[in-house]
């Protein structure tokens, strides 16, 4: 397995080359693609949204060699496809698993990027997150609630957008009094766990919503066993609050 670290310092030259504003989370899905993979000059995805609504994301100037795979969500639901067309020879299944990590819903892609107009995406956060996606396969989504300093409390990072969103009640409770709160949802296939987000010394910087697949020998307790094994391997990487509003 890659190790965290090493996925982190990966992601960190990813982040550098990728675009500061887009239209919608699809379209910075699609650049994060082809910023993972040398070569790649094109990526498209076609998906169908609530009821069917078609979407359809480009990036890029599609060139003559091109590859299509099947493309799922976070989930494992089937939502459509993705193309990509590169200089040289890719593995474009291995990209689709890679992008279907960082889609919770068919509609995630049509959403705008930032959610909420002027919100800022925490360079080091989403990197973070990227990297704790990459090295977490049981892990669905995740997201960083957090009040960067002079700002509100809001998703600084996440694996599915959203950025901006204003955190709710239960965020502001978890944060307060450093609960955990747990919901089993997609028809007892997927567990919530939504936890304080803690900095390398222990100080509770904002909430931590996790999910992962409920799956095997998987229970709650199991499942909460790796939120918080996820929250500390996060927390070893954030030296304070205010290392998460640096560039």
């Amino acid at each position: 397995m890659i190790k965290f670290r090493a996925v982190v310092t990966t992601l960190i030259a990813i982040g550098a080359a990728l675009p500061t504003s887009a239209q919608t989370y699809g379209d910075t899905l699609a650049a994060k693609i082809a910023a993972m993979q040398p070569g790649i000059v094109a990526v498209t995805i076609d998906a169908a949204g609530k009821d069917g609504k078609p979407i359809h994301v480009a990036w890029g100037n599609r060139g003559e060699t091109s590859s299509s795979a099947p493309l799922a969500d976070a989930t494992g639901e089937p939502i459509g496809s993705i193309t990509v067309s590169s200089s040289r020879r890719i593995d474009v299944a291995r990209i689709a698993r890679r992008a279907a990590r960082r889609i919770y819903i068919a509609d995630n892609l049509a959403e705008p990027d930032p959610f909420v107009p002027g919100a800022v995406r925490s360079a080091r956060a989403q990197t973070l997150v990227d990297a704790a996606i990459d090295t977490n396969p049981d892990l669905v989504t995740l997201a960083m609630h957090v009040a960067l300093p002079g700002a509100d409390n809001t998703i600084i990072a996440s694996n599915f957008g959203r950025i901006g969103k204003s955190a709710d009640k239960d965020d502001a409770e978890i944060i307060a009094k450093g609960v955990t709160r747990r919901e089993t949802t997609n028809n007892g296939r997927r567990l919530a766990v939504e936890l304080p987000l803690l900095d390398a010394s222990g100080r509770v910087i904002g909430a931590l919503s996790t999910s992962f697949a409920m799956a095997g020998l998987a229970n709650e307790a199991r499942v909460t066993a790796r939120a918080v094994a996820v929250r500390d391997a996060l927390a070893r990487r954030i030296p304070s609050l205010e290392a998460l509003a640096n560039k």
